[in-house]
């Protein structure tokens, strides 16, 4: 699992690095008119990825929450699991902040922050983050 997660670590923190808004949307959206029976989540094999995910970013530079999330999707999806990456915006000062997480049946596995619900989900279109 440490390989693999430091592979697809460092593959989206590259492509996010080379074309961002390319990378994300193509991995948001990848599979996303797939038709998978839907898998029962084995609880074990997701904690193992997320920790692994958790790890390894520590490893690869400038692995940011989307870089993490992005990440453990891919590895997720390979093994049958749905999931969603969220994105999310919050006021913060003159500025504003982003963040990104991953939610496996609507709970979020990877990417809790203590003021989680100040963000607000960023989408025009609901299908894209299945």
């Amino acid at each position: 699992m440490i390989l693999t997660s430091l592979f697809w670590l460092a593959y989206y923190r590259f492509g996010l690095w080379v074309s961002p808004s390319g990378v994300t949307k193509r991995a948001i959206d990848d599979g996303a008119d797939d038709v998978f029976p839907r898998q029962t989540i084995d609880k074990a094999l997701l904690s193992e990825i997320v920790r692994s995910i958790r790890r390894c970013s520590r490893y690869v530079p400038f692995a940011s929450c989307l870089t993490q999330a992005l990440a453990a999707k891919r590895i997720l999806r390979s093994y049958g699991m749905e999931s969603r990456v969220k994105i999310g915006v919050a006021a913060k000062d003159s500025s504003i902040e982003a963040h990104a997480w991953l939610e496996v049946e609507d709970k979020i596995v990877l990417g809790r922050v203590a003021e989680q619900a100040r963000f607000s989900v960023m989408t025009s279109r609901p299908h894209i983050l299945r």
